[in-house]
């Protein structure tokens, strides 16, 4: 186990990926990969990357959070890959295609998905998955149409934590976006706390095709459609009260009725 560094164009003349300074170029990732071992980190300095992250085990990591921007490439590319991806910042405006094994992880990413179908995740691998989503910001705009997901594959994520997920509905109507499809929905079996599920859909109508409130515990809720302004355990049916999710920024105001109202277990 051990910690290499990658940047977009390489560090010193002298590269080892031992330092941020002596950085190796992302062409020298397979490298890196292999010398970080078992359990080792690839830390990314601030620059765009587009390129697969696939070593089960590892941790790729922006070195500066949300220094490191990902645009294209795969996360885990079949169930027998599950990577640790952590503090990106990423941004997909094409419909993204994504399986992954089933204990890969999705940390404290800044996520902004527009103008598709299908959000961020199209799907995972594996049914009995253990992959987590946690305290990452996913941000979606769908393009216009019926059948549009939040993110397809929702359910195979066995805990779903920490999160915000903002919605900006456009010009969708009534029953049009989804969670995800079929037995991929969130339910009793996955883990749903601690997240923010808001749009800023008025008439609540948006989100009405499917129930996560009922599986969910300390979570907020706002306009998150019909199905979800009530149950679960301990949940907020209310504005969480972002100090300006009109553009883009999702912290909470000191009113918010989110702050102190998760639960650590």
């Amino acid at each position: 186990m051990a910690t290499r560094y990658i940047s977009p164009t390489g560090g010193a003349s002298t590269q080892d990926g031992l330092t941020a300074d002596t950085a190796y170029a992302i062409g020298s990732l397979a490298t890196a990969e292999t010398e970080a071992g078992s359990s080792g980190t690839i830390l990314f300095l601030d620059g765009t990357y587009s390129v697969n992250f696939d070593v089960t085990g590892l941790t790729y990591q922006s070195l500066n959070k949300h220094g490191a921007a990902y645009t294209n490439g795969s996360i885990g590319s079949g169930a027998s890959t599950s990577p640790i991806f952590k503090d990106f910042v990423v941004t997909k405006n094409a419909d993204y295609v994504q399986s992954f094994g089933s204990e890969t992880i999705i940390d404290g990413c800044l996520i902004t998905a527009t103008n598709i179908n299908q959000g961020f995740f199209n799907r995972t691998n594996g049914s009995a998955s253990t992959s987590k989503f946690i305290n990452n910001i996913l941000f979606f705009e769908p393009s216009a149409g019926t059948n549009r997901y939040l993110m397809a594959g929702f359910g195979f994520f066995n805990e779903l934590s920490g999160n915000t997920f903002f919605v900006k509905t456009g010009n969708l109507s009534a029953g049009q976006l989804s969670t995800s499809v079929g037995s991929q929905y969130i339910s009793s079996s996955n883990t749903f706390k601690n997240n923010i599920l808001a749009t800023d859909d008025a008439t609540n109508g948006i989100f009405n095709t499917v129930n996560v409130a009922q599986h969910a515990s300390n979570c907020c809720f706002h306009q998150s459609g019909t199905n979800n302004t009530s149950g679960g355990t301990n949940n907020k049916f209310s504005d969480p009260l972002f100090v300006d999710s009109a553009n883009s920024d999702y912290r909470l105001r000191p009113s918010s009725p989110c702050i102190n109202a998760g639960t650590a277990s």
